[in-house]
Order: C-alpha cells, then sequence, then structure tokens
C-alpha cells in the first residue's frame, strides 16, 4: 500500500502570480481588455487587477468620478474570471502612487508575486515616479506596447529589471472614445457591451466632460 505523504513532506503550493493594472479608464476599451489578456497569458497569471486611479500624480484628475469609472471597469471585466477589480486607489484620499498601491497588495497577498504593467510610453519617465528603485524590487514590471511606442526602447537604468511583453496594436484610446461619444457617435465595438449598455444609460460623457 503507497504510503500518503504527511503535510510537511508535501510540495509546496506555487506562489500567486498578480497583474496589477493601473490606468484611468476613462472609459475601459477593449485594448485594456486585449493589453491585460495577453500578460496574463503570455507570463500565466493567476489573476488580473484593474487599478482605477483616483487621484493621479502625473496628470489633472478626471472628470468623470472615480465611482463611475470604477463600475464601469467592474462590466467591463465580469465575463472573465481571471480579471478582478480593485477600488483600491479611488477611496483612498491621497495621491495615487503605485508604490503605494504595491505595497498594499503585498500585505493583501503576502507571498504573492506581483507584475506591474506599464505602457511603454510611460517607462521613459519611470525614474521620476516615487520610489521607483524601491517598485522595482517590490513587484516585476511589465513593459507593454502602446500604438507608437516600443518597450525594448528602455532607458538604461530600467534595462535590466524590466520584462516586456508584446501585445497587438489597437488604435483606439479613452480620449477617441470620449470624443465620439460627445459627438453623438456610437463606440459599440469599441468598449466591451456591458460597457457600452453603461454609457447609453447613464450618458456619462457629455459637453463638460471634453
Amino acid at each position: 500500500m503507497a504510503r500518503v505523504k504527511s503535510v510537511a513532506e508535501r510540495s509546496p503550493e506555487p506562489p500567486l502570480k498578480i497583474g496589477l493594472f493601473g490606468g484611468m479608464f476613462n472609459p475601459p476599451h477593449i485594448g485594456h481588455l486585449i493589453a491585460a489578456q495577453e500578460v496574463q497569458i503570455s507570463l500565466d497569471l493567476d489573476t488580473v487587477y484593474f487599478i482605477p486611479a483616483g487621484q493621479p500624480p502625473h496628470r489633472e484628475n478626471p472628470a468623470t468620478p472615480g465611482e463611475l469609472r470604477l463600475e464601469m471597469t467592474r462590466r467591463a471585466v465580469e465575463d472573465n474570471p481571471q480579471f478582478k477589480v480593485s477600488n483600491l486607489e479611488i477611496v483612498q484620499p491621497e495621491i495615487s502612487y503605485s508604490y503605494n498601491t504595491v505595497r498594499q497588495f503585498k500585505k493583501t497577498f503576502p507571498g504573492a508575486q506581483l507584475f506591474l504593467l506599464v505602457g511603454a510610453d510611460q517607462l521613459n519617465s519611470f525614474t521620476s515616479w516615487k520610489n521607483w528603485k524601491e517598485l522595482l524590487k517590490t513587484s516585476t514590471v511589465v513593459g507593454i506596447n502602446r500604438p507608437g511606442t516600443d518597450p525594448d526602447n528602455l532607458p538604461q537604468e530600467l534595462a535590466d529589471s524590466v520584462i516586456t511583453v508584446k501585445i497587438p496594436e489597437i488604435a483606439i484610446s479613452s480620449r477617441k472614445i470620449r470624443r465620439r461619444l460627445q459627438n453623438g457617435r456610437p463606440v459599440k465595438y469599441l468598449v466591451p457591451a456591458a460597457v457600452n449598455r453603461y454609457l447609453e444609460q447613464q450618458e456619462i460623457y457629455c459637453e463638460t466632460n471634453r
């Protein structure tokens, strides 16, 4: 009869691999979902958390309230069990620094491997981010290409620390979607169906949100 292994003899469970995908998501669109999916598959992540920003450090606060952006993001990912949404940055009163977000996820998921998704355009200014060197130590930074940008063209300080994932380039942006809505044009195939229905119901993007 085969001997049953004791708890101490069993192989330890591998650590969770969690992606952190921050952004304004104003609104979330199919480009966001494709990027998250490509990284999730390429790096075999267990979960990707979409984290709508509250008060971004490098740009003006969006005119669209955080609660609405949070709800749209929830609707955008509701049909994918590997995608989740965090309200961490929306509910905190201070500026949404990535360093603080990663630190909080470290507390919530001790032992997990954290992967911070960063667009190639943002990598060029990464060394100006708060505690960027500590950020490289506490998470794996994943550079993803954006239209017209290449995540392989990294600043020298990041060349040995950042991994890159190439994703299909889709020339869609939240700004263009807002413009279309303000001009009365449809966005049916640019955003997830659940987000499109919400946009039609709430009429979120009006003249004051340009």
